[in-house]
């Protein structure tokens, strides 16, 4: 992935490859490659810097997101004994948390450009009452585990795309 800014000041180009890296001085893994040259100023030869880098979450993830809509089916919180589905993230630590309508679920989670790539989610295995609950609870967590998701906000939803057509509304 590439990035180019231009002023009058120079040139700043970035490029990012999605490759294990790591530090040379710290020896702390990353998930990316990055190169990064200017040129501008007096300089007439560009100046190219490399390194290690990783994508940061979006600080807006950072909250309680609870499910309204799993693909067309709008969802209904009183269908669910403890409340609709919700997915709460916590960004620096790359932690998700939450309920998948009965039983608790927790992972961990990659931030990309503008994606989601969830690890593995464990829940807890409870009997839930109510029709459809836990096969309900089967599909929503067969969705997110291990899926990679299109990201995008509105001022109170956000929206996961899954390349399969999956797609997944939360509400703040």
């Amino acid at each position: 992935m590439r990035f180019r800014a231009t002023t009058e000041s120079g040139t700043l180009d970035l490029q990012l490859v999605a490759s294990d890296c790591q530090d040379n001085m710290s020896g702390e893994p990353f998930t990316n490659h990055v190169t990064v040259t200017f040129q501008g100023g007096r300089d007439t030869v560009p100046s190219t810097y490399l390194g290690c880098g990783r994508w940061i979450a979006p600080a807006r993830l950072h909250d309680s997101w609870g499910l309204v809509r799993f693909n067309t089916d709008t969802i209904d919180p009183g269908s669910f004994g403890k409340g609709a589905p919700y997915l709460e993230f916590q960004a620096a630590e790359g932690l998700v948390m939450g309920s998948a309508g009965c039983n608790s679920l927790t992972g961990g989670f990659t931030p990309g450009y503008r994606s989601i790539r969830f690890g593995d989610l464990a829940s807890t295995e409870m009997w839930c009452m109510g029709e459809g609950v836990m096969d309900f609870e089967a599909r929503f967590l067969k969705a997110l585990s291990g899926g990679r998701f299109d990201l995008s906000f509105t001022n109170v939803e956000l929206t996961l795309r899954h390349a399969d057509g999956t797609e997944l509304v939360f509400r703040r």
